[in-house]
């Protein structure tokens, strides 16, 4: 059992093929299908980092997971934001360290659609093509931090993951229009009583419209139709201006959690 409601809908969104298994002082979270992904190839320790740790972590990710996976990633089961010895132990430019904060609410909590004159859509995984194409775009138009190359692939990967996800009845994608166009986009994936969204993004085009705020409305009640969840479950960085969004939509804050993510490759 994880204690963090960061880590347990992390494993949760992962694709149908995701292996976790449990080793000593530390989980194994692997994604076959999407060796690049940060969040789905990781170790997860019991602890914050200890002086001394990063060694025998290292040597524990380069034993447990496969070649194709070229960049480190670690994580630690609290929920408290401790990040123990984690400035000395990982350090830039090898790694970079990330707080996050986890916020949750109970479908009943979530306020109504800002804008219900949207147009909010659920994908059909099935089908949809064009706009399926649309919801990539939109992730690449947003990706200021990795090659865009190199981006592209692991974006084609996860999209295809989730897919398989809600093909399996765990959730939906959802997209706001404009027109034909997608403005707005946003995925929640269900794993037992937990949904957890994903990737919230508004084209730049259209920010400050309400879009983001009646994706994250429309996708709850939504989902709470489909499936008896008791929580719903969103990620934002600490400073970014997403939190105060979410909070008036009805989210609470319940954990802050830290991780390492290796900034090149060293395979």
């Amino acid at each position: 059992m994880l204690r963090t409601l960061y880590y347990r809908t992390e494993i949760g969104v992962l694709g149908l093929d995701a292996r976790v298994r449990r080793a000593d002082q530390y989980v194994v979270v692997e994604s076959p299908s999407n060796p690049i992904s940060h969040a789905g190839n990781f170790l997860l320790a019991d602890a914050a980092p200890a002086l001394g740790d990063r060694a025998r972590w290292e040597g524990a990710f380069d034993a447990e997971l496969p070649p194709a996976v070229k960049r480190r990633s670690f994580g630690w089961d609290t929920g408290d934001g401790s990040l123990g010895e984690a400035a000395t132990e990982f350090p830039a430019p090898d790694y970079e360290l990330e707080q996050l904060v986890t916020l949750a609410a109970s479908p009943a909590k979530i306020a109504p659609p800002r804008d219900p004159s949207i147009p909010v859509r659920m994908l059909d995984p099935d089908a949809d093509a064009e706009l399926w194409t649309g919801v990539q775009e939109l992730w690449e138009e947003d990706n200021d931090s990795e090659e865009p190359a190199a981006y592209r692939e692991f974006a084609k990967r996860r999209l295809e993951e989730l897919r398989e996800l809600f093909r399996a009845g765990r959730g939906g994608w959802f997209v706001a229009l404009d027109g034909e166009r997608v403005v707005g986009s946003l995925g929640v994936v269900v794993a037992d009583e937990l949904a957890r969204y994903q990737n919230v993004s508004t084209r730049a085009s259209h920010r400050r419209r309400g879009i983001a705020s009646t994706l994250v409305s429309a996708a709850a009640a939504q989902i709470a139709a489909r499936h008896p969840i008791q929580q719903l479950v969103i990620v934002a960085d600490p400073d970014y201006h997403a939190i105060g969004l979410y909070e008036r939509l009805g989210f609470q804050r319940r954990e802050r959690v830290c991780l390492a993510r290796g900034g090149a490759d060293f395979r």
